[in-house]
């Protein structure tokens, strides 16, 4: 479900954090890769299309870290962010922070 009301707000439900970014699809992807590095993310999978984009990858610590796209409309895109098994709320919102710092 997209988060429409508040574009910078977050929430975070069901282990998964879910926030709006400004920008389309490629913006966001291109910020959840230079993200990535910066925190030393190894992806393991990376699915993309103009409709959703996936990645799955493991930090230093073997954390699987899931992150998908899916636009709303145009320029914003739903982030949605899944750090461990059970979801690491902390984590999420600490990966998404970087991922802010990469969208135009």
């Amino acid at each position: 479900m997209p988060v429409f009301p508040a574009l910078e707000g977050t929430t975070f439900e069901n282990g998964e954090l879910a926030a709006n970014v400004h920008g389309d699809i490629y913006e966001a992807a291109n910020a959840v890769r230079e993200a990535g590095v910066r925190l030393q993310l190894a992806p393991v999978r990376e699915v993309s299309d103009p409709v959703k984009a996936r990645m799955v990858a493991f930090d230093p610590y073997g954390t699987r870290v899931a992150i998908r796209l899916i636009p709303v409309s145009g320029g914003i895109t739903e982030v949605r962010i899944k750090a461990g098994a059970s979801g690491d709320e902390g984590y999420a919102r600490r990966i998404f922070r970087e991922i802010l710092k990469n969208v135009p």
